[in-house]
């Protein structure tokens, strides 16, 4: 099993900044994840939110800025950090040699999906590329792909057997030891987020990855 710093070490730094990631690396976290949005120019910005309001002060959504706008801006909680664009923070893991989660916050087309699996091809990261939409998961499916799912239900695994996707992002909120032994049991790779209490316990599982904000 991996730790995986949620958004970077944001509890000391600005989430999904360069300087959060490198405290995780620093804080000998086994990797990162990231959240990835889509520009106006179709290029993809390490960036959680849909709108600038939250992070930036700017009530715009992300897909009205193109790559330089949105990677010109700086964070109201630190100006010294700007938005990170992907290909950095793949250049700078590419030198870590770290896991990385990626999570595809738009939902994508083939066009757009077939530009990012160009980008990412080109490092030789240890990646796993995940997405509430199924949909990207689907498009993404030539690489190491986990969908992200809030609750496990039947027809979960249903859609997910159907799809042919063995690796399953769980909420730990709606998860249960009993739930989790039961998903294990039916072949499926289990992912806990985020996990920031009873870590201990779920950490005594065979998991792939367990996410957390703060690693006790």
């Amino acid at each position: 099993m991996k730790w995986i710093a949620h958004r970077g070490d944001h509890q000391n730094a600005v989430e999904n900044s360069m300087k959060a990631f490198k405290n995780a690396i620093e804080n000998h976290y086994d990797g990162i994840e990231c959240d990835i949005r889509l520009t106006s120019d179709d290029a993809f910005i390490v960036y959680h939110d849909d709108t600038f309001k939250r992070l930036n002060g700017m009530k715009k959504k992300v897909r009205s800025l193109s790559l330089k706008e949105a990677t010109d801006l700086t964070y109201l909680e630190d100006p010294s950090e700007h938005i990170l664009d992907l290909n950095t923070l793949l250049s700078w893991m590419h030198q870590k040699k770290r896991t990385m989660l990626i999570e595809i916050k738009d939902i994508l087309n083939q066009k757009q999906a077939q530009s990012l699996f160009n980008v990412l091809k080109t490092y030789d990261i240890d990646y796993v590329i995940m997405s509430f939409h199924i949909q990207n998961v689907r498009l993404m499916s030539q690489l190491n792909t986990m969908w992200l799912i809030s609750k496990v239900t039947k027809k979960v695994i249903k859609n997910a057997r159907s799809h042919q996707i063995n690796h399953l992002g769980c909420d730990v909120n709606h998860m249960t030891p009993t739930m989790l032994d039961d998903i294990i049991h039916q072949g499926f790779l289990v992912s806990l987020w985020t996990v920031n209490d009873r870590q201990h316990l779920w950490s005594t599982y065979p998991l792939t990855f367990l996410t957390t904000d703060l690693k006790q």
